[in-house]
């Protein structure tokens, strides 16, 4: 894009660019561009909003830890690749073996997820022949839930590279962090 300097004039805002739109035949997001190199501080401008948004990101505690867990999770899903489960999966079977008598509602809460998204990973880890579903005598809406030796031996193949990974990242943080790391996410849990 070609930049032209021009000073103001005493016109209102809105006439000087549309006067300066015709005389030099410019778009009127590249007028507006070019006002923003100028300084302009108008809260309209596409420059300022760009910039508040980054700004607002930046500081987002939110956006910061979203973007920190999903490079954690990137991370370790490519650790787990080769064999073919995702870290909430893998989670998801941890929890089934260490949690006694678990089901579909306590594994949802657990991972702080809804029913519907553990629905459907309990539906393909039991495709995948990872886990055994059944419903229970007392509460047919809630499905008992178990392991399969598959299950089992996926647990047990991945038990190195979730380890190793964890230790990484505890190595990244002295003790004192992470014990002030897991208080702030617990005091984040809404």
């Amino acid at each position: 894009m070609k930049l032209y300097s021009f000073e103001y004039t005493r016109l209102p805002l809105f006439k000087s660019f549309y006067i300066l739109r015709i005389l030099m035949k410019f778009d009127l997001h590249s007028l507006i561009y070019i006002s923003c190199l100028k300084g302009c501080i108008c809260n309209n401008c596409i420059c300022n909003k760009r910039k508040l948004m980054n700004h607002a990101l930046k500081n987002s505690i939110a956006y910061r830890f979203i973007r920190g867990a999903n490079r954690v999770n990137k991370t370790l899903n490519k650790k787990l690749n080769p064999y073919n489960i995702a870290i909430e999966q893998r989670a998801t079977l941890e929890i089934i073996k260490f949690e006694p008598n678990v089901n579909q509602v306590r594994i949802a809460k657990l991972l702080g997820k809804d029913k519907t998204t553990i629905s459907r990973s309990l539906n393909s880890l039991e495709k995948k022949g990872l886990i055994k579903k059944s419903e229970t005598i007392e509460d047919k809406r809630h499905n008992k839930v178990e392991l399969t030796k598959s299950g089992e031996s996926i647990l047990e193949d991945t038990i190195d590279e979730v380890t190793s990974f964890r230790e990484s990242l505890n190595k990244k943080l002295t003790a004192h962090e992470v014990e002030m790391f897991f208080k702030i996410v617990d005091k984040l849990e809404l």
